[in-house]
C-alpha cells in the first residue's frame, strides 16, 4: 500500500504541475466567450500568453509545494482542499502580477489573466476531489496496518474511529491501552480489547502483532 501511496504522490505532483497549461488554455476560451457575450473584439491571439504560461508553471510548482497542494495527506486533512489551493493560487497570482507590472515586453489582457487564475483554482479543486475519491475507493487493496492505540477513554475511541474511516492508508485498530488512572470507555467495541496495563508508545504487542501509537 505504501508503494501505491508513493505512486499516487507522483501522479498528483505531475498533474498539479501541469495544471497551468490546461488552466490558461481553458481560461482563454472562457475569456473569448465573455468577450463575445459583451460584443467586444478578440484582438489577443491564443498563443500570445505562452510566456505567461511558462512563468506561471514555475511559480505554481513552487507555490504548490510551499502550501502542500501536492501532499497526499492534505487530500484527507481538508474537506475540499480549498484552503491550500486558495493560498497557492493567490500567491501565484500576486507573483505574476508583480512580474507583469514591471515587464514592458509582455501585455496580457486583465480579463484573460483573471480567467486563467480562476480556472487554475477550479482545476486544483477538481484534481484533489478526483484523487481523494479514487484513493478512498481503492485503499482496501492493501493489507490493513494493525494499530494498538495508547488511551482507552471516549476521545481515544473517537480518534481511532476517525483513523479507520478517514486515513488514506488502510488500518485496523486491534486494541486500546488505558493510561494509569484512566477510566476505560463504556462504548468499547467487543472486538477490540481495552487493557489497563501500562505500555510504552512504540512497543510491539506480541498477541495482536500491532504497534502502539499515542
Amino acid at each position: 500500500m505504501f508503494l501505491a501511496l508513493r505512486l499516487y504522490r507522483l501522479l498528483l505532483v505531475t498533474v498539479t504541475f501541469l495544471l497551468p497549461f490546461a488552466a490558461f488554455d481553458l481560461g482563454y476560451r472562457l475569456w473569448a466567450i465573455l468577450m463575445s457575450y459583451l460584443d467586444r473584439p478578440i484582438l489577443y491571439p491564443s498563443t500570445g500568453h505562452f510566456n505567461l504560461i511558462l512563468l506561471c508553471s514555475f511559480v505554481w510548482a513552487f507555490m504548490a509545494e510551499r502550501y502542500r497542494v501536492t501532499r497526499i495527506d492534505e487530500l484527507f486533512r481538508e474537506r475540499t482542499g480549498g484552503k491550500a489551493a486558495t493560498s497557492a493560487v493567490v500567491a501565484t497570482g500576486v507573483v505574476l502580477l508583480a512580474v507583469l507590472f514591471f515587464s514592458r515586453d509582455d501585455v496580457v489582457p486583465r480579463g484573460l489573466f483573471v480567467c486563467g487564475i480562476f480556472v487554475l483554482f477550479v482545476l486544483s479543486l477538481a484534481v484533489h476531489a478526483i484523487f481523494r475519491a479514487y484513493i478512498r475507493k481503492n485503499r482496501e487493496w492493501g493489507t490493513p496496518s494493525r494499530i494498538l492505540v495508547v488511551g482507552g477513554d471516549a476521545f481515544a475511541h473517537e480518534a481511532a474511529d476517525r483513523l479507520e474511516r478517514l486515513s488514506c492508508a488502510p488500518c485496523r485498530v486491534t486494541g486500546y491501552v488505558c493510561l494509569p488512572g484512566q477510566e476505560p470507555a463504556a462504548t468499547a467495541s467487543p472486538a477490540k480489547s481495552v487493557r489497563c496495563d501500562p505500555i510504552r508508545p512504540g512497543h510491539r504487542d506480541e498477541h495482536h502483532g500491532a504497534r502502539a501509537i499515542p
